[in-house]
């Protein structure tokens, strides 16, 4: 596997980065009049620590942990992390291949039980990068409609929603991100270790690492200073179930603390926890950016041009987001109690912050928009450079799916007029173009400098 120079570069030179220096007192002002302002336009819950070198910048608290006790988020709150569990999976897997225990390059059945004949070809490899193309059970309409409490379904019963079905592509061929890829993975790591996920996760990581206030989420353990997870329906706060995220297992079971994922990052600068060896492969993209557990990005692509190795995660009720800056030896991590927090919005305009790039501040969105003009706006749009974008319902919101970053995935369009929405997580400004109140004619499309504009060529989606 090559490895970027830009990579080996970085951590030869790790410790002799002068990082340290004590940051313009005008970065942490306004890292915290970002926060403050984001926390009035939508209401942000959670907890946030922004880091250069030594020196903490900003570790604060937002909104509350339990709405109903009034009782306030901080430092030692603890948060689902949904998929930043994927970087200690992929970390456990690297030990054990370490160990000369599992060959990075061996097929998937080496290691399970029942393994069907499709997977056959599937390696430990390409289950860390997604391109193993096996079909995530999160995609499934049954699953989803059903819940996905772990006393209704046993692993083998997860593992049989998706084992007879064929593979998306062949093996190494395409990327598709597979939650239950990552879920197979911590079957790996049991039937290698003859240990629980959770028992390794804990004894391999969190015990040497100091990291008391992580572990592996049971919605019936009482568990002190736990966030309750909080979901928006129809404009209002409302509780989401208690449902236990162990069906997520190795893909996005975890809880901690921004001060312990702070201990997690400190502890990827050394041998500690991986030899240079492992991390440079774990830090190596294969497909979109992807390596093991991790997403990397580089020039471009990246805040200030850097290096920058980070994930998303959300579960139920929870949001979450952190980057690592190895050159300037920084670190974002943002968690939230509320599925709507865009906790990947808000960690990269902190990363812009403290780099002195341009980023979106936060906009007031409309409390409603009426169902009549939202019809307006649903159809297909051709959108320069970009595609047939795809603007559908959601309940009383609207969503679009944008063809040049995702075939899958939809985006929310928050209001903010009746005919202008904000794209939050792409960063764009969408505005529906009509003529004297009636249906959309086309759409204008605002990131940064840059517009684009597209004709309606379709009253309701294409597909």
């Amino acid at each position: 596997m090559r490895v970027p120079a830009v990579l080996m570069s970085v951590l030869a030179i790790i410790t002799a980065v002068s990082a340290t220096a004590a940051a313009p007192a005008d970065i942490r002002k306004e890292l915290s009049s970002y926060m403050e302002a984001r926390v009035r336009a939508n209401d942000f819950s959670g907890t946030v620590l922004v880091k250069l070198g030594s020196e903490r910048l900003l570790v604060q608290g937002y909104g509350l942990a339990n709405r109903e006790w009034a009782i306030p988020n901080t430092p030692t709150t603890r948060f689902r992390l949904g998929s930043l569990t994927k970087a200690f999976t992929a970390t456990l897997i690297l030990q054990l291949n370490e160990r000369g225990e599992v060959d990075l390059n061996a097929g998937i059945c080496s290691y399970l039980s029942s393994c069907p004949k499709a997977w056959q070809p599937v390696t430990v490899h390409q289950l860390l990068t997604h391109t193993g193309g096996i079909p995530s059970f999160t995609d499934d309409p049954e699953f989803v409609a059903e819940g996905r409490d772990p006393r209704r379904r046993t692993p083998d019963q997860l593992i049989a929603l998706i084992k007879d079905r064929p593979l998306e592509f062949a093996p190494g061929s395409d990327w598709h991100y597979s939650n239950a890829g990552y879920y197979l993975l911590g079957r790996i790591i049991e039937r290698v270790s003859g240990r629980s996920y959770e028992t390794t996760v804990t004894e391999q990581i969190f015990q040497p690492l100091g990291m008391k206030s992580s572990g592996y989420d049971h919605a019936d353990a009482i568990l002190e200073q736990r966030a309750s997870g909080y979901a928006v329906q129809d404009g209002r706060v409302i509780n989401v179930p208690p449902r236990d995220v162990g069906w997520a297992d190795a893909a996005g079971a975890l809880y901690s603390t921004v001060l312990d994922l702070e201990k997690w990052d400190e502890a990827l600068y050394s041998d500690r926890v991986l030899t240079e060896r492992s991390r440079l492969r774990m830090w190596t993209p294969v497909r979109q950016h992807y390596g093991y557990g991790w997403g990397i990005f580089s020039g471009k692509d990246s805040t200030d041009g850097q290096l920058q190795i980070t994930h998303d995660g959300g579960i139920d009720g929870f949001n979450a987001h952190i980057s690592r800056f190895p050159q300037s030896r920084a670190l974002v991590i943002v968690l939230a109690n509320r599925e709507d927090a865009r906790a990947n919005v808000v960690g990269q305009a902190l990363a812009s912050i403290l780099f002195h790039q341009p980023y979106d501040r936060p906009v007031q969105p409309l409390s409603r928009v009426d169902r009549a003009t939202l019809d307006r706006w649903v159809g297909t749009y051709e959108v320069q450079a970009s595609g047939r974008w795809e603007v559908t319902h959601d309940g009383d919101r609207l969503v679009v799916r944008v063809p040049d970053i995702s075939e899958r995935q939809k985006f929310e369009l928050t209001p903010v007029s009746p005919d202008r929405f904000r794209l939050e997580d792409l960063q764009v400004d969408v505005e529906f173009l009509s003529v004297a109140g009636g249906p959309a004619t086309g759409i204008k499309v605002q990131q940064g400098e840059k517009t684009r504009s597209g004709a309606r060529v379709a009253t309701r989606p294409t597909r």
